[in-house]
């Protein structure tokens, strides 16, 4: 019989059923589907299981009178001394009580020695205490959004802990969304044993708790196939459009009580408590700082500090990866800090004439100073000497400091750029100094930079760009 009908034989709860089967008083057989088929025998025992707890045996005791290990006679007696013992001290309670309450006896008034030593004139065999299961106070049995709100938490989560390791910890830089989408797509089967183990241990897991939800598994197997089959029948193994579809079919299967992941461990619904409310709100503002942090520290460099020409280039590399966008690029620094050409990229070239000068100046491995130098001769365009690269290595150096924010950062790129109409400009950021200069022949200044005078014969400009590490 399926577990609807044993509820309805026995009288007792699907709580109560699943944890008589936990402490392996009940042994029902599993079908090829996944579901338990339990028998009349199951049933005679649970019967009898709930007579003797209301009769106030332990389940250790009916365990044992299960196994043959004690003679039922003899639990009897045992269990008979113990309500007489019980019963003693409830007569002796109650006599005290109505002689207190004949004697119109105030707490102020009350003489608490006279009547402890009546209480205990008569010596009593104390019972041994005993753990009595209480049944949870579940509520129904459709609840698709908290259901799926748990989910949802225990993913983002997973989600945002994955994030924070590879970006903020281990800093993988530069940033990419196929990473991303990557880690989006294999949380779900990430989870799978993590979410397993935690309701093998714990009955449910963080998100599950604070919905008011737990899971009532046997082992770590069944844990281990239920969070297999809600990834493959809930979430449609993540595949788009598809998994959209599942969702909508479990909501429906949920409504009509049937989900193919709850043969392997049902759940039992709480009625959520103020305490459950207000660590899911925390938790919520929690992951959402967490993501912002993460997203905040995408925006910084791998090296930060005093920095290598190997770490110069590697943050220069990046930087210019977050550009490609508007701009394509074929170009980037080797580890030495030398121009390379990328022939792997597609695109054109990004500065015409090649690349400038750029030199670095160190102490030890440390750098101190370096240079950017770049000229442009017989100008027949217009020229913004402060273009992508000069605001690279600018954004690299300036980046480097651990106490800039991104909005001062910004601030003070935004600074450089607008300098087009400077022949020569300095700028100072916390221990590092800017200086540049533009010198010009035969060209004017436009509002996009420098373009030649026209007839001019020869037209030149030149760009130079310092900065010093203080």
């Amino acid at each position: 019989m399926q577990i609807l009908e044993l509820e309805t034989r026995s009288g007792l709860d699907r709580a109560t059923i699943r944890h008589y089967e936990k402490e392996g008083l009940i042994s029902p057989i599993r079908q090829s589907n996944g579901y338990r088929d339990y028998s009349d025998a199951d049933l005679q025992h649970l019967q009898k299981i709930k007579l003797l707890r209301q009769l106030g045996m332990s389940l250790e005791k009916i365990r044992h009178l299960q196994q043959g290990s004690e003679v039922f006679a003899s639990a009897l007696s045992e269990q008979l001394q113990t309500l007489d013992t019980c019963m003693v001290t409830y007569q002796r309670a109650r006599a005290i009580c109505q002689e207190m309450l004949d004697n119109h006896t105030s707490y102020e008034s009350m003489d608490a020695e006279s009547y402890y030593q009546k209480l205990m004139t008569a010596e009593v065999n104390k019972p041994t205490a005993q753990y009595t299961y209480h049944e949870p106070a579940a509520e129904g049995d459709f609840h698709p959004y908290r259901r799926f709100i748990a989910r949802w938490f225990d993913y983002t989560l997973i989600t945002t802990i994955l994030e924070l390791l590879i970006y903020v910890v281990f800093r993988v830089r530069p940033y990419s969304e196929l990473l991303t989408n990557i880690i989006l797509f294999c949380v779900p089967l990430l989870a799978v044993p993590i979410l397993a183990l935690m309701l093998n241990c714990f009955g449910t897991t963080p998100g599950k708790w604070m919905m008011g939800i737990e899971v009532l598994v046997c082992d770590y197997a069944e844990a281990l196939e239920r969070e297999w089959q809600v990834v493959r029948y809930g979430y449609g193994f993540g595949i788009p459009i598809y998994m959209y579809y599942r969702l909508y079919r479990s909501y429906r299967d949920h409504k009509d009580g049937f989900l193919e992941w709850e043969c392997c461990g049902e759940s039992i619904y709480y009625k959520r408590n103020t305490t459950r409310k207000i660590v899911f709100s925390v938790s919520v503002i929690a992951v959402i700082l967490a993501s912002v942090l993460c997203f905040n520290d995408l925006s910084k460099p791998k090296y930060r500090g005093d920095l290598t020409i190997a770490e110069f280039s590697s943050n220069y590399n990046c930087y210019l990866e977050s550009t490609k966008y508007d701009n394509p690029i074929d170009h980037y620094l080797d580890e030495t800090g030398n121009w390379k050409k990328d022939d792997d990229k597609d695109g054109i070239i990004v500065e015409n004439p090649p690349l400038g000068d750029l030199t670095f100046y160190t102490e030890g491995e440390t750098i101190t100073k370096l240079t950017y130098d770049q000229a442009w001769n017989q100008v027949q365009y217009w020229v913004n000497p402060f273009g992508r690269v000069p605001q690279v290595i600018v954004r690299t150096m300036i980046s480097s400091q651990r106490q800039i924010s991104n909005k001062e950062l910004n601030n003070y790129i935004r600074e450089f750029t607008s300098c087009n109409g400077e022949e020569t400009g300095n700028l100072k950021c916390g221990n590092i100094e800017i200086r540049w200069s533009v010198t010009s022949v035969n060209c004017e200044k436009t509002v996009f930079g420098y373009t030649a005078i026209e007839d001019a014969e020869e037209s030149s400009i030149e760009f130079h760009l310092e900065i010093t590490v203080h």
